[in-house]
C-alpha cells in the first residue's frame, strides 16, 4: 500500500498477456508503474507483457526479474514494479 501506483488516483488499464489464463493489470502514478499478473489456471503459465524496460522487482518477494522470467505458478499472482 506504500507504493504510489496503488493510489486510487492511479491510471489503471488491462494488459495483453498473450495467455488466456493470465489477467494483466497495469497501474501508473507519480512516475511509478506496477504490473499485476494473475494466473487463473492449475498449471504453470507464461505471461508476455510486451514491456521493454530493463526488468521488474516483485513487490512481495523483492526478487529481481527479467521479462523472460515471467512464468507463473498455478493460481498465483505477481505485483511487479517496473525498474526505471
Amino acid at each position: 500500500a506504500d507504493e504510489p501506483a496503488f493510489s486510487c488516483e492511479a491510471d489503471t488499464w488491462t494488459l495483453e498477456t498473450g495467455n488466456t489464463h493470465i489477467l494483466g493489470i497495469g497501474r501508473y502514478y507519480q512516475d511509478q508503474k506496477v504490473i499485476a499478473l494473475f494466473n487463473f489456471d492449475g498449471d504453470f503459465q507464461r505471461a508476455i507483457t510486451g514491456i521493454r524496460e530493463e526488468g521488474f522487482c516483485d513487490l512481495l518477494t523483492g526478487e529481481a526479474l527479467s521479462p523472460e522470467e515471467l512464468t507463473m505458478a498455478p493460481y498465483s499472482f505477481r505485483w511487479l514494479l517496473i525498474n526505471y
